[in-house]
């Protein structure tokens, strides 16, 4: 499988940007790539951006 950078970056985008329902999807999908340190960093570091505490939660989880 091959991993494209804009992929990464539009579904990262969709975090602090898009509808809660769109982050909730977009981190959803990002998830299976939480053993990539510096991508999962980029995800936590744009729902600190977002500033909401559910998508924090869902996360951690």
């Amino acid at each position: 499988m091959l991993r494209n950078e804009q992929a990464f970056e539009f579904l990262i985008s969709l975090v602090p940007e898009g509808k809660h329902v769109d982050a909730k999807n977009a981190i959803a999908a990002l998830s299976i790539y939480q053993n990539d340190l510096e991508l999962w960093k980029r995800v936590c570091q744009s729902v600190e951006q977002r500033g909401d505490i559910s998508l924090l939660q869902e996360i951690s989880s």
